[in-house]
C-alpha cells in the first residue's frame, strides 16, 4: 500500500532521491536468477498466478486466512501528523516513514523524469524468526514501484501475520488500490530463514513481478498493467498494514537496488516506520553494495 501520514489510526508517505546515471535495466542486473526472455526481450511470464486477477480464493487454495487492511491516503489529504519520538532511549533516527520502514527513491513523475521514472526495484532479504505478541500483529518486506507521492503502488512480498496466535508466513502481490492477491502457501510456501530474492520491473507499459525462494527452490514470475501509474518512485520497504509489527528482531536485506545500482551508491532515503507517534523499528546504515537490515523497536 501507498506511505500515508499518520493519522488518528493510519499511517503512510514516501521520499527523495534521484540517479544521475542510466543502466539498462533488466532482472539480472537487479541480482534476480531467473533467466527468463521472450519474444522481443521482454521477460517471458509463465505466472501462476497473475496480478491482474482477481485475488484467489485462499480457502480453496489451503493457504491461511491472512488479513490486509490497506488505507487509502487520499482519505488522508490535508492532514498533518506529530513528529513521532523515540520508542526507548532516544537516539537519532532516519526520517519517519509512518507505515514504511526501509529505503526510497523519488525519481520523479515518469512523463517528465530525466530517465522515464521508476523502473525497477529489487532485494534480497532472510526472512527473519517473528514473536508473537498480539493477533493484530503483521507485517511484510516488500519491493515495488511507486506509492511516495502517488495513488498507486506495484509491490510484491512476504507478509507474516500473528491472526492466528503463530506467524504465518505468505507470499503476495499488490496492484494497488486493487486488492492484494496472496499465493498459495502450497505452491509457493515461506519459513523463518528462507533466503528471498523478489524484484518489479516496469519495461514496454508491463509490470513484471518476481520472487525466487532460494532456501525452498521455487519462483513465482507475473506480469500486469495499471492505468495511472506514475512511477515516481522506487523502493525496499518493510511495512505493517495494521500498525502493529511483531517482533521481528533484525531482519537482513542484501543487494538492494533501485532503479540504477545498488542504494549505497544512489541518493536514497532511509525511513524509520512509526505509528501514533512511537517508533516502531530502526532503518540501519547501508554499505556501498546495498547491504542493511531493519531493527525491531516496538510493536
Amino acid at each position: 500500500m501507498p506511505r500515508t501520514t499518520h493519522a488518528a489510526a493510519g499511517r503512510a508517505r514516501r521520499s527523495p532521491g534521484r540517479s544521475l546515471r542510466r543502466a539498462t535495466v533488466v532482472m539480472a542486473t537487479l541480482a534476480l536468477a531467473v533467466a527468463v526472455t521472450g519474444t522481443g526481450g521482454a521477460p517471458a511470464v509463465a505466472a501462476p498466478a497473475s496480478a491482474t486477477s482477481a485475488p484467489s480464493s485462499r480457502a480453496a487454495s489451503g493457504a491461511p486466512e491472512v488479513r490486509y487492511r490497506p488505507i487509502d491516503p487520499r482519505a488522508l489529504a490535508g492532514r498533518t501528523a506529530a513528529p513521532a519520538r523515540a520508542a526507548s532511549g532516544g537516539g537519532r533516527y532516519n526520517v519517519n516513514g509512518y507505515n514504511w520502514g526501509g529505503y526510497v527513491m523519488t525519481a520523479g513523475n515518469a512523463a517528465t523524469a530525466p530517465f522515464g521514472g521508476a523502473v525497477a526495484a529489487a532485494a534480497d532479504w532472510i526472512e527473519p524468526t517473528v514473536t508473537c505478541s498480539h493477533p493484530d500483529d503483521v507485517f511484510a518486506p516488500w519491493v515495488g514501484l511507486d506509492g511516495d507521492g502517488s495513488p498507486t503502488v506495484e509491490q510484491l512480498g512476504v507478509q507474516t501475520d500473528c491472526f492466528r496466535g503463530a506467524a504465518a508466513y505468505q507470499l503476495w502481490t499488490e496492484m494497488y488500490p486493487a486488492a492484494p492477491v496472496y499465493q498459495s502457501t502450497t505452491t509457493y510456501p515461506v519459513g523463518p530463514g528462507d533466503h528471498m530474492e523478489a524484484g518489479v520491473q516496469y519495461s514496454g507499459g508491463t509490470f513484471y513481478l518476481t520472487m525466487r525462494d532460494i532456501t525452498r527452490g521455487w519462483v513465482y514470475l507475473s506480469q500486469a498493467t495499471m492505468s495511472g501509474a506514475q512511477r515516481v518512485s522506487a523502493e525496499a520497504i518493510v511495512e505493517a498494514p495494521t500498525g502493529a509489527y511483531p517482533n521481528f528482531g533484525t531482519l537482513n536485506f542484501t543487494s538492494t537496488q533501485l532503479n540504477y545500482g545498488p542504494i549505497g551508491q544512489e541518493p536514497v532515503t532511509a525511513l524509520d516506520p512509526s505509528y501514533l507517534g512511537v517508533f516502531q523499528a530502526r532503518t540501519n546504515p547501508t554499505d556501498s553494495q546495498g547491504n542493511w537490515s531493519m531493527t525491531y523497536l516496538h510493536e
